[in-house]
């Protein structure tokens, strides 16, 4: 049983229904069964581009939520750290102490392992939401201002699309004026200060950059240099890449920026690219970067070409919330 969304806040530009806005997001819904494999839904994942798909019970029902790519970090760090004993009898406590045949174990037990067992296992039987077709965009603009990314939303009782953050930041940039004054703000006080980021070394083991996302709950980190310079970008999308026949787990070994460039190698990107903007752009030009990108973070440079923050969709949907909908 989902958790459904309500609120009394009121904003002619942002009454909307969530129906109408879902057009502008034209990826098709797919689903998972929670007696799918890890390794199945990945792949799901994978080919249809997304982060995430709600998960059908043998009923065909949606009642465990979504299958995200945090529970894959979730499921990924703990296999990681799983003793295990192969043939020779020699137990193994990490992936990074593994012989090869202990990763042969290794990487069966991570993509055998049910989508039920492990979103339980992550969330236990924490509800997930959802939100009505008929009710406002207000009301799912609150709950995005929180940090949550995707909402089902459901017409009759029966699933009709996914609601993300992304949808919600390209019906705005499909006309900035819903910002009014906001529009021409600039981004400067917006997203987490660099100094307050959580980065991780160029040279550190993939494996360990994952166990540190899932540590500290982050979706993306910086990758820096020995000098704390911004070299890349590493984000929870990228290990959708452990479904590809180019990647292996024994990648998971590699210094992340080795991985990283294998990742963009498979989907024919540059390894060094960032998404970035100035600090003094509009907030308006921030919209329409993440929308145009497809994607989560943008990172702001001052005019001397310094990082000085990075920012979120969570950022952009908590920024609008508290301009025009907080009471």
């Amino acid at each position: 049983m989902g958790g459904q969304i309500s609120s009394p806040l009121n904003n002619s530009v942002f009454n909307v229904t969530v129906q109408r806005i879902l057009k502008f997001d034209n990826t098709k819904v797919v689903s998972v069964r929670e007696d799918d494999t890890l390794e199945v839904a990945l792949k799901v994942l994978h080919e249809h581009k997304v982060l995430s798909a709600p998960v059908l019970d043998k009923d065909g029902k949606c009642r465990k939520g979504f299958f995200a790519m945090d529970d894959v970090v979730m499921h990924l760090s703990r296999i990681a750290k799983q003793t295990i004993q192969t043939g020779s009898g020699v137990e193994s406590t990490h992936l990074k102490t593994d012989q090869l045949e202990d990763l042969v174990v290794r990487k069966k037990y991570f993509h055998l392992e049910t989508v039920h067992d492990i979103i339980t296992r992550h969330r236990g039987e924490k509800q997930y939401l959802r939100i009505k077709a008929n009710r406002p965009v207000a009301e799912a603009l609150e709950v995005f201002a929180n940090g949550v990314q995707r909402l089902v939303v459901k017409r009759r009782k029966k699933i009709i699309g996914i609601l993300s953050q992304s949808t919600v930041v390209k019906w705005i940039a499909e006309s900035p004026k819903r910002l009014g004054e906001l529009a021409e703000e600039p981004a400067l006080q917006l997203g987490i200060p660099w100094k307050k980021l959580i980065k991780i070394r160029r040279d550190v083991q993939t494996i360990d950059a994952v166990e540190l996302m899932h540590e500290k709950g982050v979706y993306a980190c910086p990758i820096v240099d020995e000098n704390d310079k911004l070299v890349g970008h590493v984000s929870m999308s990228d290990f959708k890449a452990l479904a590809l026949n180019d990647i292996d787990f024994i990648d998971l070994l590699l210094p992340l920026h080795e991985f990283i460039a294998r990742v963009r190698k498979a989907h024919n990107q540059d390894p060094a690219q960032i998404i970035k903007a100035n600090s003094n752009q509009p907030f308006k030009d921030i919209i329409e970067i993440l929308a145009k990108e497809h994607v989560h973070h943008v990172y702001l440079f001052n005019d001397k070409g310094d990082p000085v923050s990075m920012l979120s969709l969570t950022n952009v949907c908590h920024k609008i919330f508290h301009k025009f909908l907080k009471k």
